[in-house]
């Protein structure tokens, strides 16, 4: 996983109320997925203190919405608004400057100019920012907690609707299915993560293997939203 350093979404109703439980997919990806390194999987006790989002997305009800939050933020920064790592990606969610620029965050031409790697990078600019939601600079997004979490809750919806799109969800996909997805998504982009799923093969940017975070997105689905906490 990422070594991390301290440094009006849209609103789909969701009628839901689908358990976690079943086969998983068998595809080659979840198939292979090895075991879940408990150590990354966030507590139960935890859903107490999680962010609640506005609904559930397609596919997803609010508590699994909700449990897929917790679980991704947990993994990766340890809930940290303020993180950023040696690739940075940044804030609660290691969201990357291509996503920011995509949302309106980072400007374009800066982006192309300055790229995503390194100190010069172009979110480390000043003059990068667009100022958006009063965001004018790094330290301006780490402290725009709420800005964070409704940009991740979007984020989902696209993720979901892209990779349906595309095939990388299916409609028999049981929620723990669809949430491991949504999570090797976003550490890769829907088509890498629908590679994924046919052959089993992918990687992130840091080297860590994609059925990872799927096996960490479906324990949210069958863990932290089941009524029981155990699968």
């Amino acid at each position: 996983m990422a070594i991390v350093t301290d440094a009006d979404p849209v609103r789909r109703t969701s009628t839901l109320t689908a358990s976690s439980q079943g086969e998983d997919s068998l595809d080659a990806g979840p198939s292979s997925t090895p075991s879940t390194n408990t150590q990354l999987c966030a507590p139960r006790t935890d859903m107490v203190l999680g962010y609640n989002p506005l609904d559930g997305i397609q596919g997803l009800t609010q508590l699994q919405v909700k449990s897929l939050l917790l679980q991704m933020s947990f993994a990766l920064t340890s809930y940290n608004y303020s993180a950023i790592d040696s690739y940075n990606r940044i804030g609660k969610y290691l969201m990357n400057s291509a996503l920011l620029v995509n949302k309106f965050y980072i400007k374009e031409d800066y982006f192309e100019t300055y790229g995503s790697q390194g100190q010069s990078a172009a979110l480390h600019q000043g003059n990068a920012w667009t100022g958006k939601d009063s965001i004018y600079s790094l330290q301006d997004f780490f402290s725009a907690t709420d800005v964070q979490e409704t940009v991740m809750f979007q984020l989902l919806n696209e993720y979901y609707d892209e990779l349906l799109r595309i095939g990388g969800l299916k409609a028999q996909d049981k929620p723990g299915t669809i949430m491991g997805m949504l999570f090797v998504t976003h550490m890769s982009d829907a088509k890498t993560a629908q590679n994924w799923r046919s052959t089993g093969s992918g990687n992130d940017i840091g080297g860590t293997k994609l059925g990872s975070y799927y096996g960490l997105g479906r324990y949210a689905g069958l863990v932290l939203s089941s009524p029981t906490g155990v699968e």
